[in-house]
């Protein structure tokens, strides 16, 4: 468990691309992705935590939920931001 082959949370994170991390406040995995968001950030790395009031996990793949439509504008635009020329 505390391997980076197990968990991100160990990894060498200075080298991370800009990362995009959507949460929802209602599963298992909310406090190890807010850490992680932090571990990134505290290695100089670039980080948008987006947190889902409510919601479980993968809401964003949940296309009949609002807040997943949003979601994915949000990684549109993250996306767009990076790689159009």
């Amino acid at each position: 468990r505390e391997t980076p082959y197990g968990s991100p949370l160990h990894a060498n994170l200075e080298k991370m691309p800009p990362t995009l991390i959507f949460v929802g406040t209602d599963e298992g995995l909310f406090d190890d992705s807010v850490r992680l968001a932090d571990r990134i950030k505290n290695a100089g790395g670039s980080v948008t935590l987006e947190i889902g009031e409510g919601m479980i996990h993968i809401y964003p793949l949940f296309n009949f939920l609002p807040e997943a439509k949003t979601a994915l504008e949000i990684a549109g635009r993250f996306l767009r931001e990076r790689f159009e020329t």
